[in-house]
Formats: C-alpha cells, sequence, structure tokens
C-alpha cells in the first residue's frame, strides 16, 4: 500500500500563494498569469525539503514560468508541457539537495491569464 500523499503549497517566503508572471506574446501586448501551485509527495522528509528550499523552488519555477509563451499556454499541450517542466525542475532540485526522490506530481490549482 501506497504511504498518504501530502501537498505542499509552493508559496513566497511572504507567504504569497501564487505566482504572478508576465509573459510575451506574439501580439506584441504584454499578458499576465496568475498561478497557485501544489507539489505532491509521499514522504514526509521530502514534504520538509520542499519547505526548507522553497527560496529556490520559487525562484526557479518563476524563471521557467516567466519565460512561457501566452499563445502556448492558451492550448492543453502547452500547459501540461510547462506542468511536465515544472515537475522536472522540482524533481531536480529536491534530489540534488537530500539525495532522494519524492516528489510525485506538480499541480496547478488555479490558473488565470489575461
Amino acid at each position: 500500500a501506497k504511504a498518504e500523499a501530502t501537498y505542499t503549497k509552493v508559496r513566497t517566503l511572504e507567504g504569497k500563494p501564487m505566482f504572478v508572471v508576465s509573459l510575451d506574446s506574439n501580439d506584441n501586448s504584454t499578458h499576465y498569469m496568475q498561478l497557485y501551485v501544489e507539489a505532491k509527495s509521499r514522504d514526509p522528509e521530502i514534504a520538509d525539503a520542499m519547505t526548507l528550499h522553497m527560496p529556490l523552488i520559487v525562484a526557479r519555477l518563476n524563471a521557467l514560468f516567466s519565460s512561457e509563451k501566452f499563445e502556448d499556454l492558451l492550448k492543453v499541450e502547452g500547459k501540461l508541457k510547462m506542468q511536465r517542466d515544472a515537475l522536472a525542475m522540482v524533481q531536480g532540485i529536491i534530489k540534488d539537495k537530500t539525495g532522494k526522490e519524492g516528489v510525485e506530481k506538480i499541480l496547478f490549482t488555479n490558473m488565470v491569464m489575461q
């Protein structure tokens, strides 16, 4: 039997629960994205490592999210690719810092673009 899932909210040190980034677009307009993110794991040590290394995780995810193109994120495939990229990034950070794997999924629990 698998251990119970733990969900860690990815948030800034100030406690802001979301990312807000500007996105490049083909129409040369500035677009914005607001994104709430949670990480799923089943190991309490991984959840603790997520909290400990949250500033690094937030900084790297901020860079990832702000490098996306608005038009790509209008499609489901673009959102799924960004989710996979975020998962790989967080998994890499946790593996590097703890030597363990354990982040199973990155969930976008709310996403607004304008």
